[in-house]
């Protein structure tokens, strides 16, 4: 046993062998499959509720850009080993469409282009900190807002 100044508060909240959430979202930001997953989500989700509005025999089809990194709203650490973590991420969407001009000649023109903060929710199992984070499940869509960039 050593004094209260040798101890590491660390190995205090770790000796459980239990997950902080501090860990866990750190381990989130760092993780490449994270962001590869949510932006697969993300793409799937409003090419579903955008894209299919316009006619995929026209060859209509969307471009993304993100324009900022995903945010961390909420994380918490299951006794289980699930991780589950609210998610808030800002995206372009570009929905490009064709049209027959007076030529009968398809032309391309912009369908929609929008902004959309979408939250979205992680979830995924970890048990050792050191592992990296696979099998992870993207859900619970929600579109808080969106702008028009056509005007």
């Amino acid at each position: 046993m050593g004094t209260l100044e040798n101890m590491d508060i660390n190995n205090i909240a770790n000796s459980n062998g239990r997950i902080t959430k501090e860990e866990a979202r750190e381990k989130i930001y760092k993780d490449k499959n994270i962001e590869k997953a949510i932006k697969e989500g993300v793409e799937n989700f409003l090419d579903n509720i955008e894209l299919k509005k316009y006619s995929s025999e026209s060859g209509a089809y969307s471009e993304y850009e993100y324009l900022n990194n995903f945010v961390l709203i909420t994380t918490e650490v299951l006794d289980n080993g699930y991780i589950l973590s609210d998610i808030h991420i800002d995206v372009n969407m570009i929905v490009n469409d064709y049209f027959l001009n007076a030529d009968n000649k398809k032309e391309k023109y912009i369908a929609l282009n929008n902004n959309y903060l979408i939250g979205l929710n992680l979830k995924f199992f970890l048990k050792n900190i050191e592992d990296d984070i696979e099998d992870i499940q993207v859900r619970y869509f929600s579109i808080y807002g969106f702008s028009d960039n056509k005007k």
